[in-house]
C-alpha cells in the first residue's frame, strides 16, 4: 500500500524557481500540454497545496502557460506573485523530502468533462496526503510515522499523529468504530515536524470551524 502511495511522486518532472515553476519537456510530451496555453492555479491553504489546471483556451485572469524558447517544449507558469502572497509556497520550492512534496498527474475523467469543459490535467504540489482508506479495514493501516485524519461522511472527526499510525488506528477502532468511516494520512518521519503539522492542521481546523474536531481530547 505504501509503495502505491510513494509511486504518486511525479517530481523529476516539475521545477520550482525563484518565480516560475516549469515542467518538464517529458511530462509536456507525455500528457500533451503543449497545447494548452493557459494555467488555473489554485491555493489549498489548509493542506498548504498548489495545483494547476491546464486549459487551451483563455478566461479572465488566467496567467499563461509559456513555453520556454521557440526550441523546446518546456514550459512554465509565473508564480511571483504567490511566493509573495503566502510565504509557505517557499518552504515547498526548498522541500527536498518526497514524503512532504508530491507532484500528482491527475486526467479528468470523460464524465467530468460537462462539469469541467475546460481542464485537462492536473498537478499538484505540496504535502503528500493518501487517498482516503476504509477505517474498517486494519489491513490499510501503515505502520510509517506520521499525521492522520479519521472522519464520518465526510467530516474531519479527529486530528492525531504518531510514529506508527497501524498502532494508533488499531487503539481508535477500538474506541470510535463507529463514529468514524475513513481516514487519510501523511508519511512524516521527524518527530517535531510531525508535531508541528499536527498543531497546524488542528489551529487551521479550530480557526475555520470555532473548536477541534469533535474526536480531539479538547473539542471547544
Amino acid at each position: 500500500m505504501i509503495e502505491d502511495f510513494y509511486s504518486r511522486a511525479q517530481s523529476e518532472v516539475v521545477t520550482f524557481s525563484k518565480t516560475t515553476v516549469s515542467f518538464s519537456v517529458s511530462l509536456v510530451e507525455k500528457y500533451n500540454l503543449d497545447g494548452m496555453e493557459y494555467a488555473r492555479v489554485g491555493i489549498d491553504e489548509e493542506l498548504r497545496r498548489i495545483y494547476f489546471a491546464f486549459q487551451e483556451k483563455n478566461a479572465p485572469g488566467l496567467p499563461r502557460f509559456y513555453s520556454q524558447t521557440d526550441r523546446s517544449k518546456r514550459k512554465f507558469v509565473a508564480v511571483g506573485e504567490l511566493y509573495r502572497k503566502y510565504d509557505w509556497l517557499d518552504d515547498i520550492r526548498k522541500q527536498t523530502d518526497k514524503a512532504k512534496r508530491q507532484f500528482i498527474l491527475e486526467e479528468v475523467a470523460h464524465d467530468d468533462e460537462a462539469i469541467y469543459p475546460k481542464y485537462k490535467y492536473f498537478i499538484t504540489v505540496g504535502y503528500s496526503w493518501s487517498n482516503e482508506r476504509d477505517f474498517a479495514n486494519c489491513e490499510n493501516y501503515p505502520e510509517e510515522p506520521g499525521v492522520y485524519r479519521l472522519k464520518h461522511a465526510g467530516e474531519i472527526m479527529r486530528i492525531g499523529e504518531s510514529n506508527n499510525i497501524a498502532r494508533r488506528l488499531k487503539e481508535h477502532v477500538a474506541v470510535y468504530g463507529d463514529q468514524v468511516d475513513m481516514f487519510d494520512f501523511e508519511i512524516v518521519s521527524n518527530v517535531g515536524e510531525r508535531k508541528l503539522e499536527e498543531r497546524r492542521l488542528l489551529e487551521y481546523f479550530k480557526a475555520a470551524v470555532g473548536r477541534l474536531p469533535s474526536l480531539n481530547p479538547i473539542s471547544n
